[in-house]
């Protein structure tokens, strides 16, 4: 995939969710993580693809917070989250195009 530089390409990796994740036999979903560094020091978020549910969700973590539980997000507001984490996200695509 190449470097997300708009919002479309944003839905365009998300159509290819599965072929960038890791899977997750335990709990039967694709996830994508990445870490930035943000306002109170680095930041991560786990994308999440349930594709029997067709649903995705997003978990946050930092140093000083977390998510109580995974957040369904419906697909503009995926889109427009991701788009805060282009640079994290550009960094995870081009980790999985070199291996």
């Amino acid at each position: 995939m190449a470097t997300i530089r708009r919002k479309s390409d944003i839905r365009k990796f998300l159509l290819l969710f599965d072929e960038h994740a890791e899977w997750d036999d335990q709990g039967e979903k694709w996830y994508v993580t990445m870490a930035q560094e943000g306002r109170y020091g680095v930041e991560e978020i786990t994308v999440i693809h349930y594709a029997w549910k067709g649903v995705f969700t997003v978990y946050r973590e930092s140093e000083h917070a977390c998510d109580l539980r995974e957040t369904t997000l419906g697909l503009s507001d995926l889109v427009d989250e991701l788009w805060l984490w282009r640079k994290a996200l550009n960094r995870v695509l081009a980790q999985k195009s070199l291996a």
